[in-house]
C-alpha cells in the first residue's frame, strides 16, 4: 500500500483499504507508514484522506523517529505541514532521534513557509534545543537561510 501512497495513487489506496485485513499502518523497510510517505512526498490529498480514517495513527514514528509532521517539515512540504498543524492530536514539538523538532528541520532546510506556519502556533517552541544544543535559528544561520 505504501508504494501506491508514494506514487500518489489515491484511488488505488482507497481500493486497497476497502479490503478486509489491510493494515493502514503497514511499514516500509525503513519503518515508514503510508502517512509518513505521503507527508514527505507532499501528497496533500492522500494525507487528508489517510488522516480522515480512524485506523491511521498520525503519531507513529518509525526507526528514524520521524513522525509525519517531521517528514513533511524536513522535506519542504509546507502544504502538508499546514494540514498536520490543523490537528489537535499532533505535537508540533515532538523531536526525532537527533532531538530536532519540526521547526528545526524546516529552518535548517530554508523552508520559510513551513517555519511561518509552525511559528503561528502558540505551542511551538522557537528556542527548541537539539541534542547537541542548537536552536532552529542556529540551524537556519548555519545553512545560510537568513529569511527562515
Amino acid at each position: 500500500m505504501w508504494f501506491a501512497t508514494a506514487a500518489g495513487r489515491e484511488g488505488i489506496v482507497r481500493l486497497l483499504l476497502e479490503q478486509e485485513g489491510v493494515d493502514t499502518d503497514c511499514k516500509t523497510k525503513k519503518s515508514q507508514t503510508p502517512l509518513q510517505v505521503a507527508a514527505q512526498d507532499g501528497h496533500e490529498g492522500m494525507v487528508k484522506f489517510l488522516l480522515g480514517r480512524e485506523d491511521v495513527n498520525p503519531n507513529y514514528q518509525g526507526n528514524s523517529c520521524r513522525k509525519p509532521r517531521l517528514s513533511a517539515a524536513g522535506a519542504r512540504q509546507a502544504g502538508v505541514v499546514k494540514i498536520l498543524l490543523e490537528r489537535e492530536d499532533i505535537d508540533p514539538n515532538c523531536p526525532d532521534d537527533e532531538g530536532k523538532a519540526p521547526l528545526t528541520w524546516a529552518a535548517s532546510n530554508g523552508d520559510e513557509e513551513s517555519v511561518g506556519l509552525l511559528l503561528q502556533r502558540n505551542d511551538v517552541n522557537p528556542d527548541w534545543l537539539s541534542k547537541t544544543g542548537e536552536t532552529p535559528l542556529h540551524f537556519a544561520a548555519v545553512g545560510g537561510h537568513e529569511e527562515s
